[in-house]
């Protein structure tokens, strides 16, 4: 499906939809498989290929869209990544797809409308609002280092849009912000590429921050500690460090906190990467 056979997406509020019934049907098991609709399915489908799953997948997502369904969107990770994504990121997956992940993403992402996008995130910033009214827990205006201590002169800046931040495994990550976890993935296995929706990013927790409308993706943890659906502070723990997805699992790759953060860009509806030297930056800030 085209662009231009996407029905017209005209403005309006994102359904509600009753908190405790959404973080109950989201609870832990966005943690440790992928989500197929209402159903959450141990992704080692021996029963079907490769090929019939990557379709339905992208069908999945692609009714989720054209419904607007955006209370579904955190059930399914393909989604949201391709919703995740920033536009120099999206051109790097392109055919011949190298994991299934990436060619469902890389098929309903062209779907996405600007409309879509932003009814998405007022959906976001609704539920965090309501949570919020509701407990008066979360500080909005926190921040947080990811780690208790930084080493700088063991961090590496192998990407132009993230930074790897070296350090004792099993440790504990924290999130950097306050917001609503959006991805909570903790079944990465080597050998199968359905395990998590980034066979590359492993066991992955992505949280979006109300605030600056900016979402903070940590991967390659040993194990994410946190739910799909749930709002919180910045400094609460999500996982620990590991060295899961298919390059961190290598001999010499691992130990490491794979932290990236993407901007939503009001002008032009996309999302927009934020160069490693600002993230050093505000690492360094949060340092003091």
């Amino acid at each position: 499906m085209s662009k231009e056979q996407m029905p017209d997406m005209q403005p309006n509020n994102p359904p509600e939809i009753p908190r405790r019934d959404f973080v109950k049907k989201m609870g832990a098991g966005a943690i440790g498989g992928v989500l197929f609709g209402d159903q959450i399915t141990d992704i080692g489908v021996e029963k079907q290929s490769r090929k019939e799953n990557v379709k339905q997948q992208i069908e999945k997502c692609s009714q989720i869209i054209q419904n607007e369904q955006y209370e579904q969107i955190l059930e399914n990770p393909y989604l949201v990544y391709a919703l995740y994504y920033s536009e120099q990121a999206i051109g790097k997956i392109k055919p011949p797809y190298e994991y299934a992940s990436e060619e469902i993403i890389g098929n309903i992402y062209p779907l996405i409308t600007k409309q879509f996008r932003e009814n998405y995130l007022n959906f976001l910033q609704n539920f965090i609002e309501e949570e919020n009214t509701r407990t008066e827990a979360v500080n909005l205006e926190s921040q947080s280092l990811p780690l208790d201590s930084i080493n700088w002169e063991g961090a590496q800046y192998n990407h132009p849009d993230a930074i790897d931040l070296f350090i004792e495994e099993n440790l504990s990550i924290h999130s950097m912000s306050s917001g609503i976890v959006v991805l909570a993935e903790n079944g990465w296995t080597k050998e199968n590429e359905f395990s998590t929706s980034s066979i590359r990013g492993g066991n992955t927790v992505i949280v979006f921050n109300l605030k600056d409308k900016s979402f903070y993706r940590y991967a390659h943890m040993k194990e994410a500690s946190i739910s799909v659906g749930v709002v919180l502070s910045a400094g609460e723990v999500i996982g620990k460090v590991g060295h899961t997805g298919i390059t961190a699992s290598q001999e010499g790759h691992g130990e490491h906190l794979h932290l990236e953060i993407n901007k939503y860009d009001e002008e032009k509806g996309v999302m927009i990467v934020t160069p490693v030297s600002e993230l050093q930056e505000k690492l360094r800030a949060l340092q003091g």
